[in-house]
């Protein structure tokens, strides 16, 4: 044709005679600015004679073709044989359709003559047509589809030939095009032509297929997502991408709520609302896989899925590298569901939020997730509920070879799975485990950049990953993943001793706003080997500090603030037990105004201990009460699951927060769905851990237990060697200890020894609960169990507790380890002015029950120290027994060891003085000797003052160790004594004398006093023993004595 229109009252007359003779006709969109057609499903035309003809044989003149395109390609062909069936006269009515085509619609139809006239049958095609009746697309659900387009975009890095082939969700090639969804002006939707719903082409990213990235060094597959929008005209300036009318926008980092309302979610909405729920708050940019079947011939494009649903691993989604290859770091930003599956090993795998599973043959570095990960809610307050469930997705981690690093920003039910097998290199192929390069990227730039987010988003991009910044930022929470405090330490365990790690201090960005003023590493120690840093490289000679940390954030050691740290630079330290350091990084220099990087530094670490399972940490725990779960197989509500079918684990850390973009310290409960407040969902409400190595260490940013109005679940750990430290209530955020920090319900049940056990708040009680006072939990006690392999000794080092302990709910018990020691108990370290505080409008220490503690000791066994300043339990009076001036008390330790106490008194009648607070031992030849609280002021001399003396019995030896917890002089004058004495050997933790005293004499063989604090004393002797310090387990602290700090 002419490319003339033609109008209602225009007939087309046609004559055709030579071969290739052709004309096409189209319909154009009524906004035609970028040249749009219309798209038709079907046209039905009339077919005559032209003007003055006679006997037209119309189209059946033996070479007429007909065809139907879209953008250029033929979707359904019409010889001369479809033709005569459709119509045998060749005029009159004729129907053309795409239905059965590729994409079931055309928007040109294509007339040919194939042979010239006067061929064997083929005359001239002479013919008119008129009468057109196109029917368009169907627009049910041209806006459901409409709102379902996104833009997904993928980068990978390696070696040549490394490849990556994307499917959508039903196996088919995606199409590189960002041409999707309607434009204005037109009839149709691209990717939906015919208007039935069911998308043609890029209907979800079912799963990625890589190959070819051989050892995986330098290697990576990024992706992140953005809106499509339509324009006419000129294009929108935040545009990152066009094509034919179409723009890709690239200024989101998180698109979660518009995902919800195009109608991705696992519950509807009330009142018929368009739109799903059921997806955290934050952060992903683009979804992979679904949990959804919506089969090609039973879709539902208008409802709900019609095939199964809740299959969130689908084993045929998910990301694939089975070549053998590895790889480096995969970061999808995405929704991840399916299956993935690695052959070789992957140096990390960070998505937004974690529905599906994941399995690495080799080792896997670290895994980290943005938001919530195994498990999805319903958003709260949508439907005025006052439940929230939570469902796992069955998801779970398998790795061959050792998994580095746990991550999750909300909640987790993702089970993992550590085989830990390091001695197969074929089947369980080993990443590079001595070079570790930092999770926090801040790449520098001025934060308030025009189109900021889109600034950082084409950074990441483009610059992440390269020979300097070694990778790009990882969404976590609500911005990307920072390590700035002891909570939100990336950790540096793996199978080696020893790691490099390279970072950066001092830059700004649009996501991380904050400054980032320092850099936190966190690694475990068995006790054994010396932790030693040393500076490889340091950008700015005397701009760094390097300082080793304990678990209370106290400095051990440093370098000194003019200490050219650039390069040779070595800080040592003796660890004083197993369990976690930390590693803090700091430039001292002041960061710059241009918001860049200030100081780069390469750092080796080594003395760590080895392990499999490097750490576990998620910013969340699992509410309680409001917050539901269902049923595990157990018949205990799900819970997370970690097992070890090898080796040992770094740490396991819950409820810890996350840094935000500010670089503050946040809680995560805004992040995720849940009624129930940040303290409640930061708890340890259900965890079960095993492994046949050690564990080193548990911290807990919150308490341990579902308090007393939640469900009660397990907290089981099953560890094969030895426990390293426990540290409760370390997230200052919900409450300072020790009133943050209870644990009731653990069950820790070690073939071994433990180091430490820090418990911030109470044990078996809930002290932050909604009805006030101390509630005692009843869902299950506190079990510590030691020695249960016959092979290791059952030691404990030391337990602390800050606040109270419900007797009837708590069991201690070494019996399975005969000659186990332990070294100290100590009850209510952290309640100021004891009595007096006014809390709970009583006294506790020990409370509740009958029988004070359940410990049972083995043969031979001890408890060195006990500290517990009352003992109040049900139907009968306090375990305390009174002291008399001038007579003497006998008592036999828990140990054998016999010992006399006595007060001096010149005064005829008896006086009571003070008590001493006793702890029976289930198994043992006498009771604990917990404190000792006397009164020395009076007559006990001429002078005045009296003197507390304590004696061994005669005939004892220095083999026979008596141990005493604290002795408090509660008044006391300048003629005040303590007069320690004996054949025996007598050990005492702590002597407080806040008015002074005037002698402390040590004077037994080998007797030790490991703290002193009195306003004034004028003389210490001690003869043969050690102040400070004192014989300690192995496995245990080799510091017993508390941080008295200095005033």
């Amino acid at each position: 044709g002419d490319g003339q229109p033609i109008t209602e009252q225009t007939r087309l007359d046609v004559d055709m005679n030579f071969a290739g003779d052709t004309f096409s006709l189209i319909t154009l969109a009524s906004t035609n600015a970028n040249g749009l057609r219309n798209v038709y499903t079907s046209v039905q035309l009339t077919v005559g004679e032209v003007v003055g003809g006679v006997g037209s044989v119309g189209l059946l003149n033996g070479a007429i073709q007909v065809e139907l395109l879209f953008d250029g390609e033929v979707q359904r062909t019409y010889d001369q044989g479809d033709l005569a069936a459709i119509n045998p006269n060749g005029t009159g009515a004729y129907t053309f359709n795409a239905v059965g085509s590729q994409i079931g619609a055309f928007d040109e139809i294509r007339f040919t003559q194939t042979q010239t006239a006067g061929s064997p049958g083929v005359v001239s095609g002479e013919f008119s047509l008129d009468d057109f009746i196109y029917v368009p697309p169907a627009t049910e659900f041209t806006s459901i589809v409409d709102d379902r387009v996104y833009g997904a975009y993928i980068r990978i890095t390696g070696e040549i030939g490394a490849t990556a082939t994307l499917t959508d969700l039903y196996g088919r090639d995606m199409e590189q095009t960002i041409r999707l969804g309607q434009q204005s002006g037109t009839n149709f939707v691209w990717g939906d032509f015919d208007g039935d719903g069911v998308p043609e082409y890029n209907d979800g990213i079912g799963r990625i297929d890589l190959s070819g990235f051989g050892d995986g060094e330098g290697s990576s597959v990024y992706m992140t997502g953005g809106l499509i929008n339509t324009f006419t005209g000129e294009p929108p300036l935040q545009a990152e991408f066009l094509e034919g009318g179409f723009a890709w926008l690239f200024d989101d980092i998180d698109l979660i709520d518009e995902f919800e309302g195009s109608g991705f979610g696992f519950f509807t909405l009330p009142d018929d609302e368009l739109g799903a729920m059921g997806l955290p708050n934050a952060a992903a940019q683009v979804i992979i896989g679904s949990p959804f079947d919506r089969p090609q011939l039973g879709y539902n494009p208008g409802g709900t899925p019609l095939g199964p649903d809740g299959t969130f691993t689908d084993p045929n989604q998910g990301v694939f590298l089975t070549d053998g290859s590895s790889i480096g770091d995969v970061i999808l930003n995405s929704i991840q569901m399916g299956s993935s599956r690695f052959n070789g090993s992957v140096d990390m795998f960070a998505v937004g939020v974690n529905y599906g599973s994941l399995s690495s043959a080799g080792d896997l570095g670290a895994f980290i997730v943005a938001s919530d990960s195994g498990v999805y809610s319903q958003d709260p307050g949508d439907d005025d509920s006052t439940e929230n469930d939570n469902f796992t997705t069955d998801s779970q981690i398998l790795v061959g070879r050792s998994l580095g690093q746990f991550i999750v920003g909300g909640k987790n039910l993702t089970r993992i799975v550590v085989d830990g097998d390091l001695n197969s290199p074929d089947t369980a192929p080993p990443i590079d485990i001595l070079n570790y390069t930092e999770k926090e990227i801040i790449y520098g730039f001025d934060p308030n950049v025009d189109d900021a987010i889109r600034a950082f988003l084409r950074t990441n991009r483009d610059f992440g990953g390269d020979d300097v910044l070694g990778q790009r930022a990882v969404l976590f929470g609500d911005a990307t993943i920072r390590n700035d405090t002891i909570l939100s330490a990336e950790f540096l365990n793996s199978p080696g001793t020893a790691a490099i790690v390279t970072g950066s201090l001092g830059g700004q960005d649009p996501v991380s706003t904050g400054v980032d003023s320092g850099d936190v590493y966190g690694f475990a120690v068995d006790g054994t080997r010396d932790i030693v840093i040393e500076s490889l490289g340091l950008s700015t000679a005397f701009g760094g500090q390097l300082r080793i940390v304990d678990s209370d954030g106290r400095t051990v050691a440093s370098t000194t603030l003019d200490e050219n740290t650039a390069f040779g630079s070595v800080v040592r330290y003796t660890p004083t037990a197993p369990g976690v350091y930390y590693l803090v990084i700091n430039y001292l220099g002041g960061a710059d105004t241009n918001s860049g990087i200030d100081f780069a530094y390469s750092v080796l670490v080594s003395g760590m201990a080895p392990t499999t399972l490097g750490s576990y940490r998620t910013a969340l725990g699992f509410g309680s009460g409001a917050d539901t779960r269902g049923v595990a197989a157990d018949g205990f509500l799900d819970r997370p699951v970690v097992v070890l079918n090898s080796g040992s684990a770094g740490a396991i850390r819950v409820g810890t927060g996350y840094v935000d973009g500010s670089g503050q310290e946040s809680l995560a409960d805004g992040l995720v769905n849940t009624l129930v407040d940040g303290d409640t969902i930061t708890q340890m409400a259900g965890f079960s851990f095993s492994a046949p190595g050690n564990l080193y260490n548990i911290t807990t940013g919150g308490d341990i237990g579902a308090g007393s109005a939640g469900t009660f679940v397990p907290n089981d750990f099953t560890i094969g060697g030895h426990f390293g430290t426990l540290y409760t209530g370390r997230l200052d955020l919900i409450g300072d200890r020790p009133i943050n920090g209870d644990v009731t319900g653990l069950a820790l049940n070690v073939g071994g020894q433990i180091a430490l056990l820090n418990i911030g708040g109470t044990i078996g009680a809930d002290q932050d609960n909604s009805v006030g006072g101390l509630v005692v939990e009843t869902g299950s006690p506190t079990i510590i169990r030691t020695g249960l392999d016959e092979d290791l000794e059952g030691h404990i080092g030391l337990i602390r507790v800050g606040s109270h302990v419900a007797g009837a709910n708590f069991i201690l018990d070494t019996s399975a380890s005969p000659g186990a020691i332990v070294g100290g108990f100590l009850v209510s370290q952290d309640v100021d002015n004891f009595g007096n505080d006014g809390l709970y409008n009583d006294d506790f220490g020990i409370f509740d029950g009958f029988g004070g503690l359940d410990i049972t000791l083995g043969q031979d066994s001890d408890i060195r120290f006990v500290d517990i300043p009352q003992i109040d339990i049900q139907g009968a009076a306090d375990l305390a027994i009174p002291l008399i001036a001038g007579e003497t008390l006998t008592l036999v330790d828990d140990a054998g060891g016999r010992l006399e106490i006595s007060v001096t008194s010149l005064g005829p009648v008896p006086v009571t003085v003070g008590r001493v607070y006793i702890v029976p031992i289930d198994g043992s030849e006498g009771v604990a000797i917990a404190r000792i609280e006397v009164d020395l002021t009076g007559t006990g001399t001429i002078a005045g003052g009296r003197t507390l003396q304590i004696r061994g019995e005669s005939g004892q030896s220095v083999n026979d160790i008596i141990s005493i917890g604290r002795i408090v002089v509660t008044y006391s004058d300048e003629q005040s004594r303590i007069l320690i004495n004996g054949t025996a050997q007598i050990d005492v933790w702590r002597i407080d004398a806040p008015n002074g005293l005037d002698t402390i004499t040590q004077d037994t063989p080998r007797g030790d006093i490991i703290a002193i604090d009195t306003d004034t004393l004028n003389q210490l002797i001690i003869n043969e023993g050690d102040l400070g310090r004192t014989e300690v387990v192995d496995w245990g602290p080799s510091e017993l004595g508390p941080y008295l700090g200095l005033t």
